[in-house]
């Protein structure tokens, strides 16, 4: 089998990092020379694990409160990302990528590394494109939640033509977004006949959708050499923390509270509700994270409550399988994490991929979602009563589990891969 030199970009944080470097670490077992290309806080991450690293802009600063909050509302943060966080840096994104590829016999793109399909047409090199959400294929079959007008989760039953007006929607409202995208491409010759968050993202070689078939199928107005690979699982084989797993053997399996990137927002008021319902269900609870996270005031609430642990960031794969029921965000990662565990969930959507995910989850009847801006103590109890004491949600949980266990997204994805380098 010969060896060939892959470029795999991506862009975001530690969540949306993982899934590629699973795939990475595959494709280097079987010989190739794997490089990751991203924001430089990624570097270490990367080297760790003995692969290479391009420097790739541009660097998303997570300690930025301000631009995060915008960037995780649910009506705004779409275009946030768009047009504050990605599409400005066009020019420096592309720069850095043409450099990566420089030797390189294939790019695997990430779907938010919009200068990947200008390089490929400037270069010549193939690329594979990757979407870790089914969001991103936009099609009226199975229509997506539009963050911007989430009460239009409710089109997906009335039929094809009400879908597809609001797809057409959607790219007339986000076409101005992408005018630097559209601009750059006219600077370096290239036609604009595609839109760049909708079919151009697509490669016309192979596109992988790194995801389980439970969250989606292949729908027929995917492109035809669309694939669905099972979600790429990073396995980082951590054991839980001592104090973690003292407190889990000390009575019964808790509620995990993993809140993700959205813990920039409202993270102690959601910390507080939380602990308030909990403590009067009798039930315990472990946050993730909340350790670094919260204020030493904030810590001070719970100092002396023995069923609550504020714990530092933990390894989910360990963590969920030893719970009782998961309540985060809804990013793709950590839904998929909860699905493999087998456990039901609570998701509080913020943004992105998040309301579709939520939608998703509720549809199979293995969890319940409460936007974040509706997010009362009120509802939480309701919600936590329903979904620990009906015992169709834990069933259904087991059921999507067996599915999802099942499937080995990193191979798959590097089979096709594979598959498709030693055609070149």
């Amino acid at each position: 089998m010969a060896t060939k030199r892959i470029v795999i970009s991506t862009y975001g944080s530690l969540g949306d990092l993982y899934p590629y470097l699973a795939i990475g670490q595959v494709l280097a077992n079987k010989g190739h020379q794997v490089t990751i290309a991203g924001g430089v806080s990624l570097q270490k991450k990367v080297e760790e694990l003995g692969l290479a690293f391009a420097p790739l802009r541009p660097n998303l600063d997570l300690s930025d409160s301000l631009t995060m909050k915008s960037a995780m509302d649910l009506r705004t943060g779409s275009e946030t990302l768009a047009r504050k966080l990605i599409f400005p840096y066009i020019r420096e994104n592309y720069n850095d990528l043409t450099q990566a590829v420089q030797q390189a016999d294939l790019l695997i793109n990430h779907s938010y590394c919009f200068a990947g399909p200008i390089v490929s047409e400037k270069t010549g090199i193939p690329w594979i494109s990757c979407n870790l959400s089914p969001n991103n294929f936009w099609s009226p079959h199975d229509s997506p939640v539009i963050p911007m007008y989430p009460w239009m989760v409710h089109l997906p039953g009335l039929g094809l033509t009400p879908n597809r007006l609001l797809m057409q929607a959607v790219r007339m409202v986000t076409h101005q977004w992408c005018a630097p995208i559209y601009q750059f491409r006219k600077e370096l010759g290239l036609p604009n006949r595609k839109h760049p968050l909708m079919e151009g993202q697509h490669s016309p070689y192979q596109v992988l959708a790194l995801f389980s078939n439970v969250m989606a199928r292949k729908q027929s107005d995917w492109p035809a050499h669309a694939s669905v690979t099972g979600f790429p699982f990073f396995q980082e084989n951590k054991e839980l923390p001592m104090e973690v797993e003292q407190f889990i053997q000390r009575g019964e399996p808790p509620v995990v509270v993993a809140l993700g990137s959205s813990v920039v927002l409202n993270a102690e008021a959601v910390y507080q509700c939380c602990q308030e319902v909990i403590t009067e269900m009798g039930k315990r609870a472990i946050f993730v994270g909340a350790a670094h996270t919260l204020s030493g005031e904030a810590k001070a609430k719970y100092a002396h409550n023995d069923n609550i642990l504020l714990g530092p960031y933990l390894p989910y794969a360990s963590l969920f399988k030893k719970s009782a029921l998961i309540i985060h965000h809804g990013g793709i990662g950590t839904t998929m994490e909860a699905l493999r565990a087998g456990k039901p969930m609570l998701v509080i959507p913020h943004s992105f991929d998040q309301p579709d995910n939520a939608l998703r989850v509720e549809r199979l009847g293995v969890g319940r979602y409460i936007y974040s801006a509706h997010f009362t103590k009120e509802r939480l109890g309701k919600a936590l009563q329903l979904l620990l004491n009906d015992a169709a949600y834990a069933a259904a949980a087991q059921e999507a589990a067996q599915v999802v266990r099942q499937e080995n997204g990193a191979e798959t994805a590097s089979e096709h891969i594979d598959r498709f380098v030693q055609q070149m």
